[in-house]
C-alpha cells in the first residue's frame, strides 16, 4: 500500500463519517458513527504499516518478533502518548468531551500500534545485524562453521574484497549438513563435520575430506593448525525392557491396529535428531521412547558404544552422531 492510496482510504472514512453524522441529532449515534470511522482509520494505518515492513524488513515477515528487549509494551507507549497530550490545552475538550472519547482513544491506539510495529521492525533488524556480525567477524566459532557450510565440493574459490568466496553459489554442491568447532589443547582446532546420506548422516569419502581439508586451508586464518575430522557414525548398542499398554500393543513391539514399531521409529527418529557432537543422554532417549502413545516405562540394563560399556552419558560422541546397533541390541517387550 502507498502514502497516496493510505491518505485516500483515511480522506474517504473521514467524509463518510461525516455525512453519516450530518444524518443523526443522537449522541449515541453520533459516537458510533465515529468510532466506526476511527476503525477504518485503523484498519488503513495497520494495513500501510504490515505493508511497509514487509516490503522494508523481508517478505513473509508482517509484524516482527521482540528479540532484543528494547521493545516497549504498547500500553507503556499509550502512557507516554497520555502524558504528552496531558501538556498539550488544545487537546483538553477532547479528554474532557465524552462524546469524542472513543474518537480520540481510537487515534491513541492507532498511533500507539505503528510505534509498537516500528520498534520491532528496528529490533528485528538490530538482530539480524547482531547475528551477521557473529558470523562475519573472521576467527569466530560461527565463521569456521559458516565456511563448512558454505564449502562446495568440486568448485575452486577466489579472492574479492580480500575475503575468499565462490564466484557462484552451488546449493547442490554444499555436502556438508553437521559441523562442529572444537579446541584442542595442543592448539588450533577440530572441525568434525558429516554430510548427508541414504539414511541418514553420513562421513565425507576420502577424496571430500582431502578436498575440504585444502579448502578449510587456504580460508582459514594463517599459522592457525586445524584437524578436520569426518567419521562414519558411532554404533550404540542397548539391553532394555519396554512395558507396553497390551491393549495398544502386540507382543512383538507391533501395535496392533496398523502393525507399524513406533518405538523403533522413535527410537530412529531421536538419533537422527540429536544434537551434532554433542554429549548424549539415556535419559533423553528414553523419554523419546515414553513419549509414545502406550508405553509404560522402559528401563536400560546395558548400553555400549562402538563396543564399550557406559552408563547414563557419553560426553563426547567421536563422529558428532550415531545409529542403533541393532544386531548387538536386545529390546524387550512386556504387555501389561
Amino acid at each position: 500500500m502507498s502514502v497516496e492510496i493510505l491518505k485516500n482510504e483515511i480522506k474517504k472514512a473521514l467524509e463518510e463519517g461525516k455525512d453519516a453524522e450530518q444524518t443523526t441529532d443522537s449522541e449515541v449515534d453520533t459516537n458510533a458513527i465515529r468510532q466506526v470511522t476511527a476503525d477504518k482509520i485503523a484498519k488503513a494505518v495497520q494495513d500501510y504499516v504490515k505493508s511497509s515492513l514487509q516490503t522494508v524488513v523481508g517478505g513473509g515477515v508482517a509484524v516482527p518478533q521482540d528479540g532484543g528487549g528494547i521493545v516497549r509494551s504498547k500500553q507503556d507507549i499509550l502512557k507516554e502518548i497520555n502524558t504528552e497530550a496531558d501538556k498539550l490545552p488544545a487537546l483538553n475538550e477532547l479528554q474532557a468531551n465524552t462524546s469524542k472519547v472513543a474518537f480520540w482513544k481510537a487515534l491513541k491506539d492507532i498511533v500507539a500500534f505503528a510505534i509498537l510495529t516500528l520498534e520491532k521492525a528496528f529490533n528485528h533488524h538490530l538482530n539480524e545485524v547482531k547475528t551477521m556480525i557473529i558470523r562475519t567477524e573472521p576467527g569466530t566459532d560461527e565463521w569456521y562453521k559458516d565456511l563448512a557450510l558454505n564449502y562446495q565440493d568440486g568448485d575452486t574459490i577466489a579472492v574479492q574484497n580480500n575475503r575468499t568466496v565462490y564466484l557462484q553459489k552451488d546449493e547442490s554442491k554444499r555436502i556438508i549438513k553437521r559441523v562442529s568447532i572444537t579446541e584442542n589443547p595442543e592448539g588450533g582446532f577440530k572441525i568434525k563435520v558429516a554430510k548427508a546420506g541414504s539414511s541418514g548422516l553420513a562421513p565425507l569419502t576420502d577424496e571430500a575430506r582431502t578436498r575440504f581439508s585444502v579448502y578449510i586451508g587456504r580460508v582459514k586464518f594463517v599459522g592457525v593448525p586445524i584437524e578436520v575430522v569426518s567419521l562414519p557414525a558411532d554404533s550404540l548398542s542397548i539391553t532394555a525392557t519396554i512395558e507396553l499398554d497390551s491393549l495398544l500393543f502386540k507382543a512383538d513391539g507391533s501395535r496392533l491396529n496398523d502393525g507399524k514399531t513406533p518405538i523403533d521409529t522413535a527410537i530412529t527418529d531421536y538419533l537422527e535428531s540429536f544434537p551434532f557432537d554433542t554429549p548424549f543422554y539415556l535419559s533423553k532417549l528414553v523419554d523419546a521412547v515414553q513419549s509414545v502413545e502406550g508405553v509404560m516405562d522402559m528401563n536400560i540394563w546395558r548400553s555400549a558404544l562402538n563396543g564399550v560399556e557406559f552408563w547414563r552419558l557419553i560426553a563426547e560422541v567421536p563422529a558428532g552422531y550415531l545409529t542403533l546397533d541393532k544386531a548387538h541390541s536386545n529390546i524387550t517387550y512386556v504387555l501389561n
